[in-house]
Protein backbone atom coordinates (compact mmCIF):
# COMPACT_ATOMS: atom_id res chain seq x y z
CA UNK A 1 0.00 0.00 0.00
CA UNK A 2 1.30 3.45 -0.89
CA UNK A 3 2.21 5.80 1.89
CA UNK A 4 -0.08 8.40 0.34
CA UNK A 5 -3.06 6.16 1.09
CA UNK A 6 -2.18 6.12 4.79
CA UNK A 7 -1.53 9.87 4.97
CA UNK A 8 -4.68 10.60 2.93
CA UNK A 9 -6.83 8.66 5.39
CA UNK A 10 -5.15 10.47 8.27
CA UNK A 11 -5.87 13.83 6.62
CA UNK A 12 -9.57 12.96 6.36
CA UNK A 13 -9.73 12.18 10.07
CA UNK A 14 -7.80 15.37 10.86
CA UNK A 15 -10.07 17.37 8.53
CA UNK A 16 -6.97 18.69 6.78
CA UNK A 17 -7.09 17.23 3.27
CA UNK A 18 -5.11 20.17 1.88
CA UNK A 19 -2.22 19.60 4.27
CA UNK A 20 -2.35 23.17 5.58
CA UNK A 21 -2.05 22.48 9.29
CA UNK A 22 -0.06 19.25 9.01
CA UNK A 23 2.23 19.12 5.95
CA UNK A 24 2.43 15.76 4.20
CA UNK A 25 6.16 15.57 4.92
CA UNK A 26 5.39 15.53 8.63
CA UNK A 27 2.78 12.84 8.18
CA UNK A 28 5.33 10.70 6.30
CA UNK A 29 7.79 11.12 9.17
CA UNK A 30 5.15 9.94 11.63
CA UNK A 31 4.23 7.06 9.32
CA UNK A 32 7.86 5.93 9.35
CA UNK A 33 7.85 6.25 13.12
CA UNK A 34 4.62 4.23 13.29
CA UNK A 35 6.07 1.38 11.27
CA UNK A 36 8.95 1.04 13.73
CA UNK A 37 6.59 1.26 16.70
CA UNK A 38 4.49 -1.52 15.18
CA UNK A 39 7.47 -3.85 14.77
CA UNK A 40 8.62 -3.16 18.32
CA UNK A 41 5.20 -4.26 19.57
CA UNK A 42 4.81 -7.12 17.08
CA UNK A 43 8.18 -8.40 15.79
CA UNK A 44 6.38 -10.74 13.40
CA UNK A 45 5.05 -7.70 11.51
CA UNK A 46 8.26 -7.51 9.49
CA UNK A 47 10.02 -10.89 9.51
CA UNK A 48 12.70 -11.68 6.98
CA UNK A 49 15.04 -14.62 6.34
CA UNK A 50 18.70 -14.34 5.45
CA UNK A 51 21.71 -16.59 4.95
CA UNK A 52 24.65 -15.34 6.98
CA UNK A 53 28.16 -16.59 7.60
CA UNK A 54 28.97 -16.95 11.28
CA UNK A 55 32.11 -15.65 12.96
CA UNK A 56 34.74 -17.38 15.06
CA UNK A 57 33.66 -18.62 18.49
CA UNK A 58 30.27 -19.22 20.12
CA UNK A 59 28.99 -15.62 20.36
CA UNK A 60 27.24 -14.22 17.28
CA UNK A 61 26.16 -10.58 16.78
CA UNK A 62 23.13 -10.50 14.49
CA UNK A 63 23.60 -6.85 13.53
CA UNK A 64 27.19 -7.45 12.41
CA UNK A 65 26.27 -10.66 10.58
CA UNK A 66 23.48 -8.94 8.64
CA UNK A 67 25.69 -5.96 7.80
CA UNK A 68 28.38 -8.27 6.42
CA UNK A 69 25.79 -10.20 4.40
CA UNK A 70 24.28 -6.99 3.05
CA UNK A 71 20.81 -7.80 4.40
CA UNK A 72 18.16 -5.85 6.30
CA UNK A 73 18.94 -4.16 9.63
CA UNK A 74 17.67 -6.44 12.43
CA UNK A 75 15.60 -5.43 15.44
CA UNK A 76 15.56 -8.86 17.12
CA UNK A 77 16.22 -12.51 16.36
CA UNK A 78 13.26 -14.82 15.74
CA UNK A 79 14.91 -18.16 14.89
CA UNK A 80 18.03 -19.89 13.59
CA UNK A 81 16.59 -22.64 11.44
CA UNK A 82 19.27 -24.65 9.65
CA UNK A 83 22.77 -24.90 8.34
CA UNK A 84 23.30 -24.02 4.67
CA UNK A 85 26.25 -24.45 2.37
CA UNK A 86 26.80 -20.82 1.42
CA UNK A 87 25.13 -17.44 0.97
CA UNK A 88 22.73 -18.86 -1.63
CA UNK A 89 21.08 -21.08 0.99
CA UNK A 90 21.46 -24.18 -1.16
CA UNK A 91 21.83 -26.96 -0.52
CA UNK A 92 20.23 -27.00 2.90
CA UNK A 93 22.06 -28.93 5.61
CA UNK A 94 21.29 -30.07 9.14
CA UNK A 95 18.48 -28.42 11.11
CA UNK A 96 19.45 -26.40 14.19
CA UNK A 97 17.67 -26.78 17.51
CA UNK A 98 17.34 -24.17 20.23
CA UNK A 99 18.53 -25.19 23.70
CA UNK A 100 18.61 -23.56 27.10
CA UNK A 101 22.04 -22.08 27.75
CA UNK A 102 21.87 -22.72 31.49
CA UNK A 103 21.06 -26.37 30.86
CA UNK A 104 24.07 -26.67 28.53
CA UNK A 105 26.23 -24.83 31.08
CA UNK A 106 25.27 -27.41 33.69
CA UNK A 107 25.71 -30.39 31.38
CA UNK A 108 29.02 -29.21 29.90
CA UNK A 109 30.53 -26.08 31.53
CA UNK A 110 33.38 -26.17 29.00
CA UNK A 111 31.19 -26.03 25.91
CA UNK A 112 32.34 -22.49 24.88
CA UNK A 113 35.85 -23.86 24.41
CA UNK A 114 34.80 -27.09 22.70
CA UNK A 115 36.41 -28.11 19.42
CA UNK A 116 35.29 -25.69 16.74
CA UNK A 117 33.08 -27.15 13.99
CA UNK A 118 31.38 -25.21 11.21
CA UNK A 119 28.18 -27.31 11.28
CA UNK A 120 25.93 -25.92 14.04
CA UNK A 121 23.91 -28.30 16.19
CA UNK A 122 22.26 -25.93 18.67
CA UNK A 123 21.77 -22.24 19.29
CA UNK A 124 20.97 -20.30 22.46
CA UNK A 125 19.05 -17.04 22.75
CA UNK A 126 18.16 -14.62 25.54
CA UNK A 127 15.27 -12.26 24.78
CA UNK A 128 16.89 -9.65 27.03
CA UNK A 129 19.65 -9.39 24.43
CA UNK A 130 17.62 -9.76 21.22
CA UNK A 131 20.39 -9.09 18.68
CA UNK A 132 22.80 -11.73 19.94
CA UNK A 133 22.86 -15.53 20.06
CA UNK A 134 25.30 -18.34 20.80
CA UNK A 135 26.01 -21.43 18.72
CA UNK A 136 27.26 -24.89 19.61
CA UNK A 137 29.79 -26.08 18.65
CA UNK A 138 31.81 -22.85 18.51
CA UNK A 139 32.79 -21.71 15.03
CA UNK A 140 36.30 -22.10 13.60
CA UNK A 141 38.39 -19.10 12.63
CA UNK A 142 38.81 -20.49 9.11
CA UNK A 143 35.66 -21.12 7.02
CA UNK A 144 32.98 -20.74 9.69
CA UNK A 145 29.57 -22.09 8.74
CA UNK A 146 26.56 -20.47 7.11
CA UNK A 147 23.10 -20.56 8.70
CA UNK A 148 19.62 -19.37 7.88
CA UNK A 149 18.34 -16.80 10.36
CA UNK A 150 14.82 -15.43 10.70
CA UNK A 151 14.61 -12.04 12.31
CA UNK A 152 12.45 -8.99 12.76
CA UNK A 153 13.83 -6.28 10.47
CA UNK A 154 13.76 -2.54 10.90
CA UNK A 155 11.20 -1.13 8.44
CA UNK A 156 12.53 0.89 5.54
CA UNK A 157 11.57 4.57 5.76
CA UNK A 158 9.43 6.09 3.04
CA UNK A 159 10.93 9.14 1.37
CA UNK A 160 7.51 10.27 0.15
CA UNK A 161 3.95 9.10 -0.36
CA UNK A 162 4.65 7.46 -3.71
CA UNK A 163 6.56 4.67 -1.96
CA UNK A 164 4.89 1.64 -0.39
CA UNK A 165 4.83 0.91 3.32
CA UNK A 166 7.18 -1.84 4.45
CA UNK A 167 4.52 -3.71 6.44
CA UNK A 168 1.61 -5.81 5.25
CA UNK A 169 -1.48 -3.86 4.21
CA UNK A 170 -3.37 -5.38 7.15
CA UNK A 171 -1.52 -2.90 9.39
CA UNK A 172 -2.85 0.12 7.48
CA UNK A 173 -5.60 1.06 9.94
CA UNK A 174 -3.19 0.90 12.87
CA UNK A 175 -0.72 3.13 11.06
CA UNK A 176 -3.44 5.68 10.31
CA UNK A 177 -4.27 5.84 14.02
CA UNK A 178 -0.60 6.29 14.87
CA UNK A 179 -0.18 9.15 12.38
CA UNK A 180 -3.31 10.91 13.66
CA UNK A 181 -2.16 10.47 17.27
CA UNK A 182 1.23 12.03 16.49
CA UNK A 183 -0.31 14.88 14.49
CA UNK A 184 -2.68 15.81 17.30
CA UNK A 185 0.09 15.49 19.89
CA UNK A 186 2.32 17.86 17.92
CA UNK A 187 -0.31 20.54 17.48
CA UNK A 188 -0.52 23.02 20.35
CA UNK A 189 -4.18 23.83 19.73
CA UNK A 190 -5.30 20.21 19.71
CA UNK A 191 -2.91 19.37 22.55
CA UNK A 192 -5.65 20.47 24.93
CA UNK A 193 -7.71 17.45 23.86
CA UNK A 194 -5.86 14.54 25.52
CA UNK A 195 -8.88 12.23 25.19
CA UNK A 196 -8.75 12.27 21.40
CA UNK A 197 -4.97 11.88 21.37
CA UNK A 198 -5.20 8.91 23.73
CA UNK A 199 -8.08 7.41 21.74
CA UNK A 200 -6.08 7.11 18.54
CA UNK A 201 -2.97 5.82 20.31
CA UNK A 202 -5.01 3.22 22.18
CA UNK A 203 -6.66 2.17 18.93
CA UNK A 204 -3.18 1.74 17.44
CA UNK A 205 -2.05 -0.40 20.38
CA UNK A 206 -5.23 -2.47 20.46
CA UNK A 207 -5.13 -3.06 16.71
CA UNK A 208 -1.56 -4.33 16.71
CA UNK A 209 -2.10 -6.52 19.78
CA UNK A 210 -5.36 -7.92 18.42
CA UNK A 211 -3.75 -8.84 15.11
CA UNK A 212 -0.90 -10.61 16.91
CA UNK A 213 -3.38 -12.64 18.93
CA UNK A 214 -5.46 -13.49 15.85
CA UNK A 215 -2.35 -14.58 13.96
CA UNK A 216 -1.53 -17.00 16.79
CA UNK A 217 -4.91 -18.70 16.43
CA UNK A 218 -4.15 -19.71 12.83
CA UNK A 219 -0.45 -20.43 13.31
CA UNK A 220 0.52 -23.93 12.12
CA UNK A 221 1.54 -25.93 15.18
CA UNK A 222 2.90 -29.47 15.48
CA UNK A 223 0.60 -32.18 16.78
CA UNK A 224 1.34 -34.82 19.39
CA UNK A 225 2.99 -37.17 16.90
CA UNK A 226 6.66 -37.76 17.63
CA UNK A 227 8.96 -37.62 14.64
CA UNK A 228 11.84 -40.00 15.14
CA UNK A 229 15.23 -39.43 13.58
CA UNK A 230 18.91 -39.70 14.11
CA UNK A 231 20.88 -37.35 16.28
Amino acid sequence: MLGSVITGRAQLILNDTSGIRWPVANLIDWLNEGQKATVRLAPEANCVSAYVQLVEGPRQDLTALCATAGTRVPMRLIDVTRNVTDATGLPALRAIRIVNRRALDQYDPDWPSATAVSLVQHYMFDSRNPKEFFVYPPQPAVTPGYVEVVYSAEPTDLANGTESIDLDDSYAAMLVDYVVHRALSADAEYGANPQRIAQHYNQFLAGVQSKSQQDLTVEPVPGDQVVEGRE
